[in-house]
């Protein structure tokens, strides 16, 4: 199979190459389209909080249609169907894994890194592979979206919303878009805010019915939210979020950061009583949720797609204008006009 293949930071090849032979397999699927994260931005940069080995196949939003079952393990699933895989593959055995938090698993083996990722024709999964399944149709590039709907769904999830409160997102990548979206459309009360320098992302917003500030006019919102969502990975970003929430706000953090960051902790516990939450990875309600709501809403979300990249072209993805708009896609097999 063709394989995008990270040999170290800013060396890729495109090489014919077996399935992942680590692991008893439970099932293998045709990829259809995989998201394009900041982690993968990361990976190719070598700069990130990591501890990789290359070289590897990289790839962890996957989308893909089952091709092959192992007839030993039992499953739900059967050939044809489309499904969406999360990231990291539990071991069922530690103590996480008995609390059913899979997500949380301890051992930590991943797609993408450990195992050979979606940035290729074909993918194995591991038996124990977190896979849910499309029942309805969706369209290909929506279904790359599967993991990173899931990861703002989670995040809503990670702290108790309630009726017309004030909500802040730090940035409108690809999950802060998503959540901007989910938000909308799933608590109309919440009174939604979005921390954005892009006019374009601006216009959007506002065609949404969504308000939008920039960092040099937060200032103008301080002590008012009672949420703030970090989706951005940037430090600047964080502290004037904690200046922008109430004195008993909830933070909940859920973007990547390159490097340590220093803030004044008498934000949280001095000047104001704040809750610090920290996000992880989508778990298996907040797939399901993700599957259901892409499902029901994909003709509005097109949007969110804001680049398509193959084999031929997929080193030009990081330097892009469009992998900082909203979410790029993989796409093994480019459908015509894509």
């Amino acid at each position: 199979m063709k394989t995008i293949t990270l040999n170290g930071p800013g060396s890729v090849s495109v090489i014919d190459q077996e399935l992942d032979q680590s692991f008893e397999r439970m099932a293998v699927l045709r990829v259809i389209s995989s998201g394009v994260s900041a982690a993968d931005s990361y990976l190719w940069s070598g700069n990130h909080p990591w501890n990789i080995s290359y070289p590897i196949v990289p790839g962890h939003e996957i989308f893909g249609e089952v091709i092959a079952l192992n007839s030993s393990v039992e499953t739900n699933l059967e050939i044809g169907t489309k499904v969406a895989v999360q990231v990291n593959v539990p071991c069922y055995e530690c103590e996480l894994c008995e609390k059913k938090k899979f997500n949380m698993c301890s051992v930590r083996k991943h797609f993408g890194s450990t195992f050979k990722g979606s940035f290729a024709e074909e993918i194995a999964l591991p038996i124990g592979s977190r896979v849910h399944t499309y029942q309805d149709h969706i369209d290909d590039l929506i279904g790359g979206l599967s993991e990173t709907m899931a990861n703002a769904i989670y995040c809503s999830r990670r702290t108790q919303l309630q009726d017309e409160e004030s909500v802040l997102i730090l940035g409108m990548g690809s999950i802060g878009a998503c959540l901007a979206q989910y938000l909308k459309s799933s608590y109309p009360n919440l009174k939604i805010t979005v921390l954005t320098s892009s006019d374009e992302k601006k216009l959007v917003l506002e065609k949404l019915g969504i308000k939008h500030v920039s960092l040099s006019e937060i200032e103008s919102i301080k002590d008012s939210c009672d949420v703030v969502f970090e989706t951005s990975g940037y430090a600047e970003n964080f502290k004037a979020g904690l200046n922008s929430l109430k004195p008993t706000g909830r933070a909940v953090i859920y973007g990547v950061f390159q490097k340590e960051m220093i803030f004044d902790f008498n934000q949280v516990s001095e000047f104001k009583e704040l809750t610090l939450i920290g996000g992880h990875l989508a778990d298996d309600n907040a797939f399901e949720m993700s599957i259901e709501f892409l499902t029901k809403y994909q003709d509005n979300l097109k949007y969110l797609v804001s680049n398509v990249v193959g084999f031929e072209n997929f080193t030009s993805a990081f330097s892009n204008p469009k992998f900082s708009q909203f979410k790029t896609i993989f796409q093994p097999k480019q459908r015509i006009g894509a």
